[in-house]
């Protein structure tokens, strides 16, 4: 399902720092609910278990089976979950970038939560492609920016440790190496370390806010202000601010076939 484009409300670019608000009118809030859907329950990577499974079920009782343990996860989502799937659909269809591993398929418990809400893959605006990362925080705070662009776990804080530490990429680098090996995305992983490799501020770092509120400019421009002065190529560093409705984020959380 093909994320929308939206329409651009703001753009607050601090050189280098890009700083963009989206929109969406109400029938694009429907394909941003479908799209976002489909990453936060995974439904490629069920697709492809549930193919798995039942090449080895032979039975009623054994079939199931399979159903039970493609439905194990299906329990409501929190909202920061729901705003991190708008994120990552957001920036793979409109930006170009590939995330090859959803977070779900880490949850040994479907209960669980990762450790943060950090999105890893590829920017294949490049050529060669190279090294993406993300943080993204969901807000409903009327207030510009909201409290969670600030403090210690803030927006801010989380895109200047991307940015300055080189020890992030080199673990999200490994991390992403243990699942390469036969992947039809090897080839980005391989192009990603080269270029980490000759140069660890060779990355591009993306800061997504989700917001269920009228937009405001103020949203983006103090990060953009506050990142800019320390920020210099190759790294480059994108914010996004995606404005959709309440019911968009209630919707997303749901497990599919719910009526919300």
């Amino acid at each position: 399902m093909t994320f929308p484009a939206g329409t651009e409300a703001y753009r607050t670019d601090v050189n280098p720092i890009q700083a963009r608000g989206i929109t969406f009118s109400a029938d694009e809030l429907e394909k941003v609910v479908e799209a976002a859907s489909e990453v936060a329950w995974d439904r490629p990577g069920k697709e492809e278990l549930g193919e798995l499974l039942a090449s080895v079920a032979s039975t009623e009782f054994e079939s199931e089976g399979v159903e039970a343990i493609l439905s194990s996860d299906e329990t409501s989502i929190e909202d920061w979950r729901a705003g991190e799937a708008v994120a990552q659909a957001h920036l793979a269809e409109n930006i170009d970038c590939f995330f090859p591993w959803g977070s779900r398929r880490d949850l040994k418990n479907p209960l669980a939560s990762p450790a943060g809400a950090e999105l890893v893959g590829f920017d294949r605006r490049q050529n060669p492609t190279r090294l993406a990362l993300g943080e993204v925080k969901t807000s409903r705070q009327e207030q510009a920016p909201p409290t969670v662009v600030h403090g210690e776990d803030g927006l801010n804080a989380q895109l200047v440790a991307i940015r300055d530490e080189k020890t992030i990429c080199q673990n999200v680098l490994r991390w992403l190496g243990f699942r390469a090996e036969g992947a039809e995305w090897v080839e980005d992983y391989k192009s990603a370390a080269s270029r980490f490799l000759a140069n660890p501020k060779d990355v591009s770092a993306f800061g997504v806010l989700v917001r269920t509120v009228d937009p405001d400019a103020n949203d983006l421009r103090l990060s953009a202000e506050h990142l800019a002065p320390d920020t210099e190529e190759p790294i480059s560093i994108g914010l996004e601010a995606v404005y959709v409705a309440e019911d968009t984020l209630k919707a997303i959380a749901e497990p599919p076939g719910t009526d919300s």
